[in-house]
């Protein structure tokens, strides 16, 4: 009994709302019969520069849906096994699985040749359950993760956190800027861009700020500061009515909706005026504090 395992399969990059119904679904199923729910994923996401969540967030979102442990591999252990392979060797031989659950559109095995339907029939050959989950659709569109990173390259923060079933986050380290913020009176926390964000749209964000255990509402600039010379994207944040040193934390940063695209202005004072009327409509807007 205690090598018994649900396993679900899949890259969950983003853990949207179609990765989620896949892992309740497992976990539900384990649940009932008394047994751990596991999901199997790849370490890194197999389309390099373009991945959705960090793998702290990650984790934390899989939870979140009951799952009880979560293995990761290296792709290249497995980059060159057949589909029958996969199962056998990976599922069967190493995971112990008594069941897996995968989207229907899952594929797997060497150049992603195997589809859920094959995988149905080689588990049944070995034994296996499967459950494949259909696809989420809202307005008719899959949820996707790549149609998630089409909305954010659009900056449509909004339409992505309704495929998501959350509001796009950024999490990571506060660093030391130049403090030109604090010095025209709208002192921000600096976070660097990952890889995460570098397809989101730079420009003006309504936000919400978190941290120790509190939300704050704030104003995002993300870009390249071309007012004053920027020289590598990074993430600008004023927190309303909230002034406190977060230098070398991990801060969580989510994104509401697009204000306005990043512009250079002629000078400081101009972009002092801006930034006080991206303020204005952060504290007045009605968007979802």
């Amino acid at each position: 009994m205690k090598d018994r395992k649900i396993i679900a399969l899949g890259n969950f990059d983003g853990v949207h709302i179609g990765h989620r119904k896949i892992l309740h679904s497992a976990s539900s199923y384990a649940d009932s019969l008394g047994l751990r729910s596991f999901v199997w994923t790849f370490s890194e996401v197999l389309r390099k520069g373009w991945f959705l969540t960090e793998r702290d967030v990650k984790n934390e979102l899989i939870c979140q849906c009951g799952i009880g442990r979560i293995l990761y591999e290296e792709f290249d252990n497995v980059r060159d096994l057949s589909p029958y392979e996969f199962v056998v060797h990976i599922l069967k031989k190493e995971l112990r699985a008594d069941a897996v659950f995968c989207g229907e559109n899952y594929s797997f095995g060497k150049n992603g040749a195997g589809t859920a339907e094959e995988l149905e029939k080689i588990c049944s050959e070995q034994g296996i359950d499967v459950f494949v989950v259909p696809l989420e659709r809202i307005d008719g569109e899959v949820v996707s993760s790549t149609a998630i990173r089409g909305m954010l390259s659009d900056g449509d923060v909004k339409r992505a956190g309704l495929f998501l079933g959350y509001d796009y986050k950024l999490r990571a380290v506060v660093e030391s800027g130049k403090r030109i913020g604090r010095e025209i009176g709208f002192p921000t926390i600096n976070q660097r861009i990952g890889r995460n964000m570098a397809f989101l749209r730079h420009g003006v964000y309504q936000t919400r700020t978190l941290f120790d255990g509190g939300v704050y509402k704030s104003v995002t600039n993300l870009g390249v500061r071309p007012t004053v010379g920027g020289d590598y994207e990074s993430v600008e944040t004023h927190i309303l009515d909230c002034d406190i040193d977060l230098y070398g934390r991990f801060v969580d940063v989510e994104f509401l909706d697009f204000v306005r695209d990043e512009i250079k202005f002629d000078g400081l004072d101009d972009l002092k005026k801006q930034i006080q009327k991206d303020i204005e409509v952060r504290r007045t807007e009605r968007v979802r504090s």
